[in-house]
């Protein structure tokens, strides 16, 4: 009980504290975890897509994804 008696400590104060909490890590999760998944499923389909067509295209192509994924980190870091 003496917890909620201080003045920084007060459920007013603890409960906006968490709701702001909430709407960050929401906006972190969702757009991250959304863009990570749709990047990787756009890759596996069309790597398998690629060696279906031509294996020794579907290589060629295997050799430029570090570079895609090189390029995709600056950019996020860029962005922050």
């Amino acid at each position: 009980m003496i917890f909620f008696d201080k003045e920084k400590h007060n459920a007013g104060i603890l409960s906006s504290k968490l709701g702001m909490d909430c709407l960050i890590v929401n906006a972190i999760v969702s757009t991250s975890i959304g863009a990570i998944l749709q990047g990787f499923g756009s890759l596996i389909c069309g790597l398998i897509i690629a060696f279906f067509a031509s294996w020794r295209l579907a290589i060629i192509g295997l050799v430029g994804c570090p570079l895609i994924v090189v390029a995709g980190i600056i950019q996020s870091k860029m962005m922050m």
